[in-house]
């Protein structure tokens, strides 16, 4: 009987550069850097994407200001949280759920953000940030971009993002 072989797989090397079509997809890749030795020297790189969705494209091709890129990402959390049950963590606060106690107040207050939205936005606001933030889609023509910015910025003032 032939002994079967364990397929290995290739280990991510130190200072490896990114694909090609990694490089081309989702805006490209950033270097950042992890860890300097004593001298001040970069020892630890990482590539990173540019883009993790919509929001950041229409962000980087100027189409919605930083406060709306940041009421669009506060939408999506809440939207992955509260509808698709995702946990998505928020970097803005210390707090991580640990218990279930805590993970529910965390789905509570996303549908509470959700709720907050919808008073504040007209319908097709509402359909643009849900089809940009919640669903990552493209949003269509200018006229659609230009409604996901009126709605954004509603949001941004109405959430006090400064």
């Amino acid at each position: 009987m032939a002994r079967r072989r364990k397929k290995k797989s290739l280990p991510a090397r130190i200072g490896e550069e990114p694909t090609v079509e990694r490089r081309r997809q989702l805006g490209g890749t950033v270097r950042e850097v992890l860890d300097r030795d004593a001298g001040g020297k970069a020892t630890i790189l990482r590539h990173k994407d540019l883009m993790e969705c919509m929001l950041d494209a229409y962000f980087l091709s100027k189409h919605i200001s930083k406060q709306e890129l940041e009421a669009g990402m506060k939408y999506r959390k809440a939207w992955l949280r509260a509808r698709h049950g995702i946990k998505v963590s928020d970097p803005s606060s210390l707090h991580v759920p640990v218990s279930y106690e805590d993970s529910l107040n965390l789905v509570f207050e996303s549908e509470r953000i959700l709720k907050q939205a919808d008073g504040v936005l007209s319908t097709a606001q509402r359909n643009a940030v849900i089809k940009v933030a919640g669903e990552d889609k493209r949003a269509g023509g200018t006229d659609m971009i230009e409604t996901l910015g009126r709605g954004l910025e509603r949001l941004a003032r109405r959430w006090g993002i400064r």
